[in-house]
């Protein structure tokens, strides 16, 4: 049984089933992730700021977006990381989700748009997330000793 609010989704599906993943470059497949995506997402999110930023890791850069809530309370930085099984997704797909989540949550949240496959193989994707996690967390605490003292 599915839930009334979801046959829409389902019935589309069913109607015009997608071809398999093998069959579909890594570009068609990005290309029809986005187009979903952004069909599908509603009305944004208001949140009090969103800014583009740049995390500069050892021998690369990564594009980021810092979502900041209206009413923000700076209790954490949420480092979120996009589905897409590493190889389709990026910060525009993902927007609406890192909006309500900033919002619902009133955390700042930092969508990074990580190094996808197959231009980038294994373990690019995980190397990403781990780099940044880290670099994230002691950014964090050394703002949150130099705040305190």
């Amino acid at each position: 049984m599915v839930h009334p609010s979801l046959e829409p989704y389902v019935n589309a599906v069913r109607a015009e089933p997608e071809p398999h993943p093998s069959l579909v470059s890594a570009d068609e497949r990005r290309a029809a992730y986005r187009e979903s995506a952004l069909a599908n997402r509603g009305d944004p999110q208001a949140v009090e700021s969103i800014r583009e930023v740049e995390l500069a890791l050892d021998g690369r850069t990564l594009r980021a977006r810092l979502y900041v809530p209206l009413g923000d309370e700076s209790k954490a930085l949420v480092v979120y990381f996009h589905g897409g099984g590493f190889i389709v997704g990026d910060l525009d797909t993902h927007d609406a989700l890192c909006r309500r989540l900033s919002s619902d949550t009133r955390m700042r949240f930092l969508s990074v748009e990580y190094r996808l496959a197959p231009e980038h193989p294994f373990p690019a994707g995980i190397d990403d997330p781990s780099t940044v996690s880290v670099t994230c967390s002691r950014t964090w605490q050394s703002s949150m000793t130099r705040t305190s003292n």
